[in-house]
């Protein structure tokens, strides 16, 4: 298993650079029934070139919420407030 935290990218261009990243090793060919893979990110737009099984919100140090990769553009459109109200919050 590898783990690939993005948590902290802070603008376009740092985007950009990570895009270019897994164009050229090509990481969804990584992916085999063998391996597995942790990406941490906030940015749905690097799931454009990850492509995830499985989407998990953790919040609070929580796993709150688990779906496909349709959860990460849901999130994308309405953020995360409606997950909070759906915790009561």
């Amino acid at each position: 298993m590898w783990v690939f935290n993005v948590d902290n990218v802070n603008n376009y261009e740092e985007i950009s650079n990570l895009s270019t990243i897994f164009r050229i090793f090509n990481v969804n060919k990584l992916k085999t029934p063998e391996t597995s893979c942790i990406v941490i990110t906030h940015y749905q737009r690097l799931l454009d070139y990850i492509k995830p099984d499985i989407v998990h919100v953790l919040y609070k140090g929580r796993i709150v919420k688990t779906a496909g990769p349709e959860l990460a553009l849901e999130l994308e459109k309405r953020g995360y407030d409606w997950i909070k109200a759906e915790l009561g919050e």
